[in-house]
C-alpha cells in the first residue's frame, strides 16, 4: 500500500512529500532508526526514494540545487 511521507528537506528546510510502499509498521521505523539501519532495511526502495527518507530531499529539489549551482 502507498502512504504518502512527508519529510523535511535538510537541503532547502521545505517540507516534500513522496508515496512510498511502506506499512505503517515501516513508516513508524523510518523515525528510529539510523542511517544505515534505513539503507540496509530498504534495500526494495530505489536509492532516491532512499535518500527522501534519510534526507527529506527529491530528485526534483537536488537537480534545481546542482544547476542553480553550475553543477551539471
Amino acid at each position: 500500500m502507498l502512504h504518502k511521507i512527508y519529510r523535511k528537506s535538510k537541503l532547502t528546510g521545505n517540507i516534500n512529500s513522496m508515496e512510498l510502499p511502506l506499512s505503517n509498521f515501516q513508516i513508524d521505523m523510518t523515525n528510529c532508526k539510523t542511517d544505515d539501519d534505513l539503507r540496509s532495511e530498504f534495500q526494495f526502495l530505489n536509492y532516491s526514494e532512499r535518500q527522501f527518507l534519510l534526507t527529506g530531499i527529491t530528485m526534483e529539489e537536488q537537480k534545481k540545487f546542482n544547476n542553480n549551482n553550475g553543477v551539471k
